[in-house]
């Protein structure tokens, strides 16, 4: 048995909640791997096989170490290369001059970098002449597959952390003025809002109050992965009508639960859900209301969204991390 440690600048307790960070470490753990999990430079063991890494911005000492000691490490995440220019946030090329260099060189040092937004793989391949990189996206756990959700349900749901800046990027204020427009239709509905309390949770409230959607609208907040998939259960339809994703893990688990999804063609997602989604342009709130009133108006389908589960089980299942891993890591 190896020991890899699975080193990420995040909490223990967000490490052991986030699916993607879950599902690698277990991944690691079925291929047979002893996985140690370190937040913190000073927690690295002094012996260990290889290093699995989160985030170009924190890899280039644990590279270091790693090489140091004739070990290979590993680098995975959204590497979030470019954003279009009206997206706020920060894209690679906004950061400082020295994050840049940290990112550059971790890139170029590591053994393999596992990139999950096939995007950022061909931007950082060519941008950098690298030969180290793999698009290995991040995978759907069985769960999802498995839900049997409520198909006669008017349920909208969104799963977004409440921070000002991504409720803007994930588009829940254009979310929540377009279904004032739907309930002007007198269609019934009720959206669940699920998600961490963050610094534009006011803000949002504030306008679900505005809008007069109290009725309408209930802030979940944070929940346990148990509750998320009895939301998801409960629900029919999806909506992240995004200005920017990297991926999209929350809109594509929602969709292989069996939910109609409703998003934007930006970032990776279109390749993450293909043609199975009903897509709008982000900021227009006038068709994400359209949109969500035609779904309402027309009901569940089941054979689209039984193709849609196949299309995402085929892309994204718990066994091609698995074969991903034992190509670039090994047993």
């Amino acid at each position: 048995m190896s020991k890899i440690v699975f080193y990420c600048n995040d909490s223990l307790s967000n490490i052991q909640k986030m699916e993607y960070y879950a599902v690698d470490i277990k991944a690691l753990e079925d291929l047979g791997h002893e996985v140690v999990i370190c937040t913190k430079y000073r927690e690295i063991p002094k012996r260990f096989d290889s290093i699995y890494i989160y985030w170009w911005t924190y890899a280039l000492y644990p590279i270091l170490l790693a090489k140091l000691r004739g070990k290979k490490a590993y680098v995975s995440g959204v590497f979030n290369l470019r954003f279009p220019e009206w997206q706020e946030g920060e894209d690679y090329f906004k950061r400082p001059l020295w994050q840049r260099l940290l990112m550059k060189w971790s890139m170029k040092l590591a053994d393999g970098n596992l990139l999950t937004s096939r995007s950022d793989f061909v931007g950082c391949v060519e941008l950098f002449r690298l030969s180290n990189c793999h698009y290995t996206p991040c995978c759907i756990a069985d769960e999802y597959f498995e839900i049997d959700n409520n198909k006669e349900s008017n349920t909208l749901m969104n799963i977004a952390w409440s921070s000002l800046v991504n409720l803007k990027r994930k588009g829940v204020f254009d979310l929540v003025s377009a279904l004032q427009l739907v309930k002007k239709s007198d269609l019934k509905f009720t959206l669940k809002l699920v998600g961490a309390r963050g610094d534009g949770a006011d803000k949002l409230m504030r306008l679900i109050r505005d809008k007069g959607l109290e009725d309408s609208v209930e802030c979940v907040g944070e929940v346990s992965k148990e509750y998320k998939l009895k939301l998801l259960e409960e629900s029919s339809i999806y909506v992240q009508p995004s200005n920017y994703e990297g991926f999209g893990l929350a809109t594509a688990e929602a969709m292989a639960a069996g939910l109609q999804v409703i998003a934007c063609d930006v970032g990776d997602v279109r390749n993450t859900l293909g043609d199975h989604a009903i897509y709008v342009n982000n900021g227009n709130i006038e068709e994400i209301a359209k949109e969500i009133s035609k779904l309402l108006i027309k009901g569940y389908d089941m054979e689209k969204m039984s193709v849609a589960k196949e299309f995402l089980r085929g892309k994204y299942s718990y066994q091609r991390k698995i074969d991903d891993f034992k190509l670039i890591i090994g047993q």
